[in-house]
């Protein structure tokens, strides 16, 4: 009998108390956080529906700034010199909260001659994230092997040792830094593949109903997986003060509000 895998995203590492503000929110990352569907590599109407601060918004009912996206989907492409692009111009946004759910993804996944030595490119993703002087949501690492033959080649994912570090890694550098939390991508992506149960908060998604939560690609969320995964962040939120009154525990009804086409 399968073994369900439980999805309890609670921060790994905030341990302030104070409320956080919601007045200056900014994505940061990768194609997850940018919208993605194969349909439209480039971006357009159907990907723009995925974006997650969509569902950022949708899931917070407490009162909020505008919900800035600057993350890109060609993150991969460049990724050192995008994410320090991304890094720079939250300087001048002066953020209260940063999410960058996926934006260490490619800093350890890649092809070889372009990545080098995935470790070290991963410690520099965290000296880049290290710059940011606001609370902090990030994603850790998650094992994408079911993408190969669709969105990755073999060569472009780590082993799971080198995964497993990096998670390490994440972990330690976390632990000194009260205003990061981070959301368990790789449980999301595991449970999901299993068809698991998934637990975020007072929300549980039950065994058999989490496999749609990836797209066919098996690398990018559908639009219940975009809900689960705001709902993820609102977890972590709530460490830092975030009532759990304030926030849209119902994602069909997220779905709906993100899938308005004049947001």
């Amino acid at each position: 009998m399968l073994r369900l895998l439980i999805f309890a995203l609670l921060s790994v590492s905030l341990t302030a108390k104070e409320e956080i503000s919601l007045d200056r929110i900014v994505v940061i990352g990768a194609s997850v956080s940018r919208g993605f569907t194969e349909a439209e590599p480039f971006g357009g109407e159907k990907s723009n529906l995925l974006r997650l601060d969509r569902y950022l918004d949708a899931a917070l009912t407490a009162p909020h700034g505008k919900i800035v996206n600057d993350s890109n989907h060609l993150f991969f492409v460049s990724t050192e010199k995008e994410a320090a692009k991304q890094v720079e111009r939250l300087t001048r946004r002066d953020p209260t909260l940063v999410v960058g759910i996926d934006f260490l993804f490619w800093f350890l996944y890649g092809h070889p001659e372009k990545v080098g030595d995935r470790l070290k490119l991963f410690d520099r993703g965290l000296e880049l994230l290290s710059k940011i002087d606001a609370p902090l949501v990030i994603g850790d690492i998650p094992d994408a092997s079911a993408a190969i033959g669709h969105m990755l080649s073999q060569p472009m994912v780590p082993n799971t040792k080198t995964r497993d570090e990096a998670n390490r890694r994440l972990a330690a550098w976390a632990a000194k830094r009260p205003q990061v939390s981070i959301v368990a991508l790789s449980d999301f992506v595991k449970s999901s593949e299993a068809n698991a149960a998934i637990t975020t908060g007072p929300l549980t998604l039950a065994a058999g109903t989490t496999r749609n939560l990836l797209q066919p690609d098996r690398l990018h969320p559908t639009h219940p997986g975009c809900a689960a995964l705001a709902l993820a962040i609102m977890v972590s939120l709530a460490d830092n003060g975030l009532d759990q009154e304030q926030v849209l525990w119902k994602p069909k009804e997220m779905v709906e509000l993100s899938t308005q086409s004049d947001k």
